[in-house]
């Protein structure tokens, strides 16, 4: 359902929760989003299911590639550091695959979801060589996703590989900052 309005010049995402729209998502270049009047994220996920194993990453284009490349139980959360409605709408799932964007703001989005419902689910992270699930091709994806690792050993690889990184996202998190 994804389409152009040519006259306005930009992609007209529809979403959708449950068969029901709330809204429509606006994507124009250079890079820039919106969604209709009243559409609020906090109680959303794109093309959530509820699944007993699902993938997130972070936004629709993401999602679509992820998709594209296989993984067919893919949602986005459309931000890195996703809401305590999404938190509790996620942790419906037995096992959940992280696959967000490969920065400072994907890896404080991970570990909020560890600190918030990884203990009750199987957490697993998917180390992507590139910035986002979007820019993986078929190769990298599914090799990423071959080699996704717990929880617990993404956080060790991040303390021992970028420990000033690490250090600066606990310590954000514990003052509660997005």
């Amino acid at each position: 359902e994804v389409g152009y309005d040519e006259f306005e010049k930009r992609i007209t995402i529809p979403l959708r929760f449950n068969n029901i729209l709330y809204g429509v998502q606006y994507r124009a270049y250079p890079k820039k989003f919106w969604a209709t009047s009243g559409f609020n994220k906090d109680h959303f996920i794109y093309n959530f299911e509820p699944t007993e194993e699902r993938t997130y990453v972070e936004g629709f284009t993401d999602c679509w590639k992820a998709w594209q490349n296989g993984t067919k139980d893919v949602s986005a959360i459309l931000t890195a550091y996703p809401s305590d409605g999404q938190l509790d709408i996620m942790s419906k799932h037995e096992v959940i695959n992280l696959a967000l964007d490969n920065d400072k703001a994907g890896y404080k989005g991970m570990m909020r979801i560890h600190k918030e419902i990884g203990r009750d689910v199987e957490l697993n992270v998917i180390p992507m060589p590139v910035k986002d699930a979007g820019d993986c091709s078929l190769e990298i994806w599914q090799n990423s996703f071959k080699n996704k690792t717990s929880f617990l050993e993404f956080e060790l690889m991040l303390m021992r590989n970028k420990p000033r990184l690490y250090d600066t996202i606990q310590e954000e998190l514990r003052r509660g900052e997005k």
